[in-house]
């Protein structure tokens, strides 16, 4: 086996580039460590499941190691292993399912299983249904109501591309077939519920000439989605939801009971959601349910404050054009001074050993997408514009094209709405990077995705190349707080290296 080729340096790689593995690949991965596993503990052996400790063998498939004895250090690597191991020590068959399951996702999406993810369909459009449904059941937080069979899960991948792997041995009857009667609780799975993102009337499985491409079905509104979210949400009328809030937990709340609580604006984006039935907590911003519910009360709120602070600050102009020239001219004065010395003692407090050489900040918005034109302008203000909100955990290449992928591009790039300027004050005063220990010989790249006020795609390097400096980096930006706006902005700031 070759120590350089485990798993997880796969995945990064696939990560550096960007790029998703086809699901024919995936499935020519996963169906060989699904029926070596099950051999492993058909014989009695326990073992925490992570890529890192599965290494490239000579026959092209990967193998696992003596690493697999004790709990992996890397974040990515903890979020593939079952809820059960984390604390129980190493798993069974049972957990093995999971984390098989979870390693699949973030082969074909690059994303983390946790919190806040989302469905592969919503990521690419290649995805099977019939995918989407293994998925589910192998990720139940709950090992009760998860399948045990790994060969059963080795034969439901091998049946989505037959031809991508050899046939694996035959499995129990009724694990993770959908057509079985084995009771698999969907609603507890860690994969949010599927979403009617697509008209219902449009035609479904029409027959279409050779060389034809299937024209895409129209996309529902937003508020479309959000009524079937309710209706979803209205369907279950368990008590499920505790709230932490101000330091206190306050529920369990029915959906429904939720959703009224956040119309009141008694709970916004970051209070902890607690998900009794299916054992998780995670941000209401990260949400698949109530994250958009909660965003809709955010904005109805910052807009009844930005009107009050419209109304304010019209009076606050008329006042002060009433004032005499002295006055306003001994005002500009005082400003004049507090600015100089701003930018004095600004200067006085940057390092000497940090240089910040490049600064950029960009929307990935076109004026043609948003519609800017001074005709449009009142009605703009009063409907506002509908746009993709990112999960975050991403890299800052892919954060972009998947907000692009979401929208309707137009020729002409629009100006940043948030700039350099503004975000200098978070990225450019370089005190994260003492705290990273960067030697002052290192040089230091940034590109972030901000998007409301938070780095939801970040991309550290360096010269020279220092995976636990960039790792490090990365979580202090992704920990940042941002200027806030609803549309993605990309900022890059480079540091220089001492003596460059």
């Amino acid at each position: 086996m070759n120590a350089e080729q485990t798993l997880r340096h796969y995945l990064e790689a696939l990560r550096e580039q960007d790029k998703q593995l086809d699901i024919a690949t995936a499935i020519g991965l996963i169906v060989p460590l699904a029926v070596e596993f099950a051999e492993g503990h058909r014989q009695g052996h326990r073992v925490y499941f992570y890529p890192s400790g599965l290494f490239l063998g000579d026959d092209g498939n990967y193998h696992p190691s003596a690493a697999l004895s004790t709990l992996p250090s890397l974040e990515r690597d903890v979020a593939i292993l079952a809820p059960e191991v984390v604390e129980g020590g190493p798993g069974d068959a049972t957990a093995t399912v999971y984390s098989l399951a979870a390693l699949f996702y973030e082969l074909i999406t690059l994303q983390s299983v946790g919190a806040g993810m989302r469905r592969p369909s919503e990521l690419r459009r290649d995805i099977p249904r019939d995918l989407e449904s293994i998925l589910s059941k192998a990720l139940v937080p709950d090992p009760a109501h998860r399948p045990s069979d790994l060969n059963a899960l080795a034969q439901a991948f091998y049946q989505i591309n037959t031809s991508a792997s050899v046939m694996p041995p035959p499995a129990e009857l009724g694990e993770l077939d959908s057509e079985a009667s084995i009771e698999v609780a969907i609603s507890m799975s860690m994969m949010p519920p599927p979403v009617a993102l697509h008209s219902p009337s449009a035609p479904q499985d029409a027959p279409l000439p050779p060389g034809v491409v299937p024209r895409q079905e129209s996309a529902l509104s937003e508020k479309e989605i959000l009524i079937q979210l309710r209706r979803n949400i209205e369907a279950d009328s368990s008590a499920r939801y505790v709230v932490h809030h101000a330091n206190m937990d306050h529920g369990p709340f029915t959906g429904v009971e939720l959703l009224q609580q956040i119309a009141q604006h008694q709970f916004n984006e970051t209070d902890e959601i607690k998900d009794n039935q299916r054992g998780t907590s995670y941000p209401l911003a990260s949400s698949p349910e109530f994250a958009p519910f909660a965003r809709h009360a955010r904005l109805h709120r910052d807009q009844v404050a930005e009107k009050q602070a419209v109304e304010v600050s019209v009076a606050q102009e008329s006042s002060r054009a009433r004032k005499t020239t002295v006055v306003g001219l001994a005002l500009f004065a005082l400003l004049a001074a507090a600015s100089a010395g701003w930018f004095l003692t600004s200067r006085g407090q940057r390092s000497d050993k940090i240089l910040v050489v490049e600064e950029k900040a960009l929307s990935i918005e076109s004026d043609e997408t948003l519609g800017v034109k001074k005709a449009k302008k009142a009605q703009r203000a009063s409907t506002g514009v509908s746009r993709p909100q990112l999960a975050g955990g991403m890299r800052c290449a892919q954060a972009q094209k998947t907000y692009v992928e979401e929208m309707t591009i137009g020729a002409k790039r629009a100006k940043p709405d948030l700039t350099a300027g503004q975000f200098s004050g978070v990225l450019a005063n370089g005190q994260y990077l003492n705290a990273c220990g960067v030697p002052s010989s290192m040089g230091v790249n940034i590109c972030a995705a901000i998007q409301n006020g938070r780095a939801v795609g970040v991309t550290v390097t360096t010269q020279p190349k220092s995976p636990s400096v960039q790792s490090c980096l990365t979580a202090k930006v992704r920990a940042m707080r941002f200027p806030s706006h609803s549309k993605l902005d990309i900022t890059r700031t480079t540091f220089a290296a001492s003596g460059n």
